[in-house]
């Protein structure tokens, strides 16, 4: 029994390495796919353009709304200011007529608002059923005192809606997608400044300064290319499984060719959209596997397959050192981030700052939209003519034509004065009105207190 048992042991042990050997290659090459998946993962994030925000055009429609109500509760005399809204009424053409020098410049400022509001109300077949909804009210002076504080705070948050839009969210969903650009796109070689077109140029033979101290790191899709394709096609097949049909070979247009290949695998499985959270957790994934695989000689700065500190291309070489930016030895740390990842880091943090920014402007336009909801309530309830629009529901005052005769004590005088004189001496029974002829009047309605309100109300806006 024991000399058959070392009998199969002397014919099975020189098959060993047969055995060994696929296995061991196989292991080192799925490694090599995980890095080559993470690196996909951050190209096609950064291939994805940013959602671009857009403004909601309700602030403006919401602010646009108050201002037509302000003015149409404001002063007609005000009002007259501004006319039809034409370049006729220009501040140039209108300022001479500013009775108050000392609000001269509240009233520049102010005044091309003003007057695009004053278009806004010129009657024509789109407003046409607005201004019938919304004649002027009765109680126009109370009505245009709220809504003057109203329209104050209404354009003050249009502005910080708008300053905070431009400066918080647009640019900084610009400066993001810039970023995203020259993180994927950024060459390594000095005469193209973009990998697609050094790729398309490129004829030069792979070597082993093409992928390892500043070189490497400057770009996503050039960090791939040294990842995945070596000098020849035979060693380009540790990415994918199998030899791609092109190399970083000296013949121009193989390494684009080569990189198409690549691109093809790389847009297989989910695509996320570009945000904070997505760009730092794939960059985080790709730096988590920097010198991971290392063993021996390959020490742990690199992503990819050598069986040295080399990355030159050739076979069992084929990888990405980035020696420039992590330390191989326990005594010589780095200071430096890889260029790419930096990109990265500033996309995110401005993707961050756009995210906050647009919840801010969020709550900025429901303010403005609670704001046209009180100034509609405000302008509703003005519609509602008091018990007496003269003093507001007060005791009626005495008619001025009836005070003038109870107050006359002579026959005389009361006949003198239109008035009719019921006693039969000259002075024993009260003078009273005439009911036979018409009471004197004064002005007319609200003249005065809409020249009162010429310089308040609107003034304010």
């Amino acid at each position: 029994m024991a000399r058959t048992v070392a009998t199969l042991i002397r014919l099975l042990l020189p098959l060993l390495p047969q055995f060994l050997t696929p296995a061991a290659a196989a292991t080192a090459e799925a490694e090599q796919m995980v890095e080559f998946k993470a690196l996909c993962a951050v190209a096609k994030l950064l291939e994805v353009p940013v959602p671009l925000t857009a403004e909601d055009v309700s602030v403006d429609a919401d602010v646009d709304e108050i201002l037509k109500l302000n003015m149409t509760a404001a002063p007609a005399t005000w009002r007259t200011y501004f006319g039809d809204g034409s370049e006729t009424y220009g501040w140039d053409k209108m300022k001479d007529k500013i009775t108050k020098p000392k609000d001269a410049t509240h009233w520049q400022d102010n005044w091309q608002r003003w007057l695009d509001t004053a278009k806004m109300l010129k009657p024509n077949p789109d407003n046409k059923q607005w201004l019938e909804d919304h004649p002027p009210p009765p109680n126009q002076k109370v009505a245009a005192a709220q809504l003057t504080v109203i329209a104050q705070k209404a354009i003050e948050l249009q502005s910080k809606y708008k300053t905070d839009f431009a400066n918080k969210i647009k640019a900084k969903e610009s400066e993001a997608q810039t970023a995203m650009i020259q993180a994927l796109t950024a060459s390594a070689q000095r005469t193209q400044k973009t990998f697609d077109a050094f790729a398309a140029a490129n004829q030069q033979e792979r070597t082993d300064g093409d992928c390892s101290g500043d070189k490497a790191g400057q770009g996503v899709l050039y960090d791939l290319a040294c990842l995945c394709l070596a000098a020849t096609t035979a060693n380009s097949k540790y990415c994918v499984g199998q030899p791609t049909t092109a190399a970083w070979e000296g013949t121009a247009g193989k390494l684009k060719q080569g990189m198409d290949e690549l691109k093809k695998h790389c847009s297989q499985g989910l695509t996320v959209k570009p945000s904070a959270h997505s760009l730092t957790t794939a960059a985080a994934a790709v730096e988590q596997l920097i010198g991971r695989f290392g063993k021996a000689t390959v020490l742990g700065d690199k992503l990819g397959k050598s069986d040295t500190a080399a990355c030159s291309g050739e076979a069992d070489k084929v990888c990405v050192k980035y020696d420039e930016y992590y330390s191989s030895a326990a005594a010589s740390t780095k200071n430096k981030k890889i260029p790419w990842l930096v990109q990265v880091e500033k996309a995110a943090a401005a993707l961050q700052t756009a995210d906050a920014a647009k919840t801010e402007a969020l709550a900025t336009a429901n303010s403005i939209a609670n704001l046209k909801a009180g100034a509609e309530a405000v302008y509703a309830a003005a519609q509602i003519s008091p018990p007496n629009a003269a003093n507001n529901g007060e005791t009626p005052a005495p008619n001025k034509a009836t005070v003038d005769c109870t107050n006359i004590k002579t026959n005389t005088t009361c006949r003198e004065k239109g008035c009719k004189w019921e006693g039969k001496t000259e002075a024993d029974s009260p003078c009273v009105v005439d009911g036979s002829q018409p009471a004197a009047t004064g002005k007319k309605a609200n003249e005065g207190a809409a020249g009162t309100a010429t310089t308040s109300g609107c003034a304010r806006h």
